[in-house]
């Protein structure tokens, strides 16, 4: 079976850890022989043209994933993966990952989405029930995705690092299937909310759930190592990689902050009922012209969104 993994990870909008989170997928899937490209020049084109490229060269026989790490953004209820928060135009529109990829000759498709709103890729999904094609997301569609101090990277990818790394852990029959990635994904992420005052999105695995193709297997002494040493091991590996050592410190909050934040936290949860509703309602609406005022709605509710969600970062 030949392997292949497209490795996009940008650091904006105050992230410190996606270009990190590059070098663990870069690091568990060289391990099961993928062939790995990691575009280096944070370019739409550019990085569009590579894909395409590898795409080009996959069989049917082949299995491809595409992963991003960075920050997502919701324009108009379509997920944008964002290049250059200096640039407004220099974002990836999650349809042209999806559109290509589904051409693609390749039996076996997992986007792996490690961002804020990546849940919002499923709009963008023509799927064929027959198809192999499946999307894993760190978040829901007006979910953020979380970046832990103490992993130095994004609680999907760190743990999705931990486990193919080392496949003992989570091993039936010498083989992990998406699905049953999966089901482990989502019990470590109930297990670390369980222990941690900062709750991480439980992940989302969409597609169809026939689709259950292998993504590693172990060919024997499988070993598990401590999730602490696994970073260290990637980061000695990987001298190059511009690694920010940003310490893990809990500072307490004060009462007024506490009641700011719930007031915040009620409010964002309020606009993403709305934002829902309208979305909804859109999707629902055949007359392009009644489209407009609900777009022109959407994209108010966006920015509420965004602007509510800053404020909380700050707390």
């Amino acid at each position: 079976m030949g392997n292949k993994a497209f490795l996009i990870g940008v650091n904006t909008h105050g992230l410190q850890y996606s270009e990190n989170d590059v070098e663990l997928m870069d690091n568990c899937l060289t391990k099961h022989d993928y062939e790995i490209i990691k575009p280096y020049h944070k370019e739409k084109r550019s990085i569009l043209e590579k894909f395409d490229e590898m795409l080009n060269k996959c069989d049917k026989t082949d299995t491809v994933i595409c992963y991003f790490s960075g920050h997502g953004l919701l324009s108009k209820g379509k997920l944008c993966l964002v290049l250059d928060e200096t640039q407004v135009n220099n974002k990836i529109r999650i349809s042209e990952i999806t559109e290509p990829l589904e051409d693609c000759r390749a039996t076996n498709k997992l986007i792996i989405l490690d961002c804020c709103h990546a849940g919002a890729a499923s709009s963008n999904l023509q799927l064929n029930l027959s198809e192999a094609y499946r999307v894993l997301t760190a978040s829901t569609r007006l979910e953020r995705s979380k970046e832990i101090d103490e992993f130095k990277a994004g609680f999907l990818t760190y743990k999705l690092n931990q486990a193919l790394a080392n496949l003992t852990e989570i091993n039936i029959g010498q083989k992990v299937t998406i699905n049953r990635l999966y089901e482990w994904l989502v019990e470590e992420a109930k297990q670390h909310n369980a222990r941690h005052s900062i709750q991480v999105p439980i992940p989302n695995l969409m597609g169809n759930a026939k689709a259950n193709f292998e993504i590693a297997t172990c060919s024997g002494g499988c070993e598990i190592v401590a999730a602490t040493e696994s970073f260290s091991e990637v980061t000695n590996n990987n001298s190059s990689s511009n690694l920010k050592d940003k310490p893990s410190v809990t500072k307490p909050i004060s009462s007024v902050k506490l009641k700011k934040k719930a007031r915040l936290e009620k409010h964002l949860e309020n606009l993403s009922k709305r934002y829902d509703l309208v979305s909804n309602q859109r999707e629902a609406t055949l007359n392009e012209g009644d489209k407009i005022p609900l777009d022109a709605l959407i994209e108010q509710l966006e920015k509420e969104i965004e602007q509510t969600e800053k404020e909380l970062e700050r707390l």
